[in-house]
């Protein structure tokens, strides 16, 4: 019951109250006559209302280079091109996960892959499953991964990030999780 009456607040928050605010606005614009500069005012409001509203919910692959940066302490190789991406919205306790696959040169996956086998803050660990995993590996096969990556962190026992190689030599997995 707590969730449902939440959430009612957040809607009417979120949605509610700017639209009212936004058509009273119209209104009164529109009674000193510039109507159009209402209309193309209202418009532009709610145009950034729902490209912010977009982009929270779907984020650019932007999220994702600045996910990898903070996971892996290093950036994504010039080459990546990015295959798939699924990413929660965080709930109430910040909990979301991110899962997103990407394809980059022989060289850079190489050169990745020695970079995180030498690093003492990774360790060799199996996937673990989540919806964003789920989602993302659809098309392709657990099996496939021939390194499998976790980072341990003593610190924060709520945090999880996998880095994981396929056998084809370009496909890498990211995938984290904080709960």
């Amino acid at each position: 019951m707590d969730f449902v009456v939440i959430a009612l607040i957040i809607i009417i928050i979120v949605i509610v109250i700017p639209v009212l605010l936004g058509y009273l606005f119209y209104r009164w614009l529109a009674k000193k006559g510039y109507k159009k500069v209402a209309v193309i005012i209202l418009c532009g409001v709610f145009g950034f209302f729902a490209y912010n509203i977009y982009f929270a919910v779907y984020p650019g692959e932007s999220f994702y280079e600045d996910e990898f940066k903070n996971e892996a302490f290093r950036d994504l190789p010039k080459t990546t091109h990015f295959l798939k991406k699924e990413a929660s919205y965080p709930d109430f306790h910040g909990k979301y996960g991110t899962a997103f696959l990407i394809e980059v040169s022989k060289d850079d996956f190489n050169r990745l892959e020695s970079q995180l086998l030498d690093d003492k803050r990774f360790k060799r660990e199996a996937l673990h499953g989540s919806a964003e995993i789920t989602d993302v590996m659809r098309d392709y096969n657990e099996k496939n991964i021939v390194t499998g990556l976790a980072r341990d962190d003593d610190n924060d026992r709520r945090h999880y990030c996998f880095i994981g190689f396929f056998k084809d030599k370009r496909t890498i997995i990211v995938h984290t999780d904080f709960y």
